[in-house]
């Protein structure tokens, strides 16, 4: 399903982060729908609401940044490839 490949990162794995994103959006979306119908007129967002988003998009931001930029492992135990031709007669 698409939604399992949202809430996947590059590797497979779940991330949580993207979880908790998605259910804050989801909640926030469908809390200030049902005031502004209750209203009959939009509703204001409170701005801790928008802060608490805010933040959980910035992490995610940061998050992947810090995956993307991870230097890999170096490996000690590797026999550099021998070229055709460079051997003894």
């Amino acid at each position: 399903m698409r939604i399992f490949q949202f809430l996947q990162d590059e590797k497979g794995m779940f991330s949580s982060t993207r979880l908790v994103f998605l259910i804050w959006s989801i909640g926030m979306l469908a809390c200030w729908m049902i005031i502004s119908i209750g209203q009959q007129k939009f509703a204001d967002i409170p701005d801790n609401a928008m802060w608490i988003l805010l933040s959980l998009m910035t992490g995610k931001a940061v998050q992947k940044f810090g995956e993307s930029k991870q230097e890999k492992p170096i490996q000690t135990n590797v026999v550099p490839p021998v070229k055709a031709g460079t051997g003894t007669t």
